[in-house]
């Protein structure tokens, strides 16, 4: 074997893996009852999203590249097919349900609507005060950002008005 094959079948590796993830899409953020629900195309599908995970970022101002550090980080280590009704349910071999199953049925978030479709991400933030919020996801691996943000990709353009829902005990 060439001693360069290594590093080289290495890089071609990760070039490939890094191919295979594609931006998050079709970001939806909506207000009801006091939570903001904010659903998105996953970055990437089966083995290829497997490691993949996603976070939410909320600001008072548009996000983008620029205002990005600016921005709180309100979820992460979010798995791919979040939208997914998922319930920690365990096959008999002990291990995880494949979570890229399309059967699994998705969430319905507004009554009347269809649900989630697979391959689609849901997070779902509690306001601590009323106003107007900017939302953007971005896919992760490893800790670090796959993707930049693109307005009306991956971060909404329009702000969501949000307030609170009263406590009840």
């Amino acid at each position: 074997m060439h001693k360069y094959f290594g590093p080289i079948a290495g890089i071609f590796f990760l070039a490939l893996h890094a191919s295979a993830v594609s931006d998050v899409t079709e970001i939806v953020a909506s207000h009801a009852h006091g939570q903001t629900f904010i659903t998105w195309k996953d970055a990437s599908d089966g083995d290829a999203g497997s490691n993949i995970h996603y976070a939410v970022y909320r600001s008072t101002e548009t996000i983008t590249p620029a205002t990005l550090s600016k921005a709180e980080k309100r979820v992460w280590n979010i798995p791919q097919n979040s939208g997914q009704i998922y319930t920690f349910v365990f096959s008999n071999s002990g291990k995880p349900v494949d979570r890229s199953n399309p059967a699994i049925p998705g969430y319905v978030i507004e009554a009347g609507k269809p649900p989630i479709p697979s391959g689609h991400g849901l997070a779902v933030i509690t306001p601590d005060k009323p106003g107007q919020a900017y939302y953007a996801v971005v896919a992760e691996s490893a800790g670090s950002a796959c993707g930049a943000i693109v307005p009306g990709k991956n971060a909404t353009q329009q702000p969501v008005d949000e307030s609170p829902a009263p406590l009840s005990l």
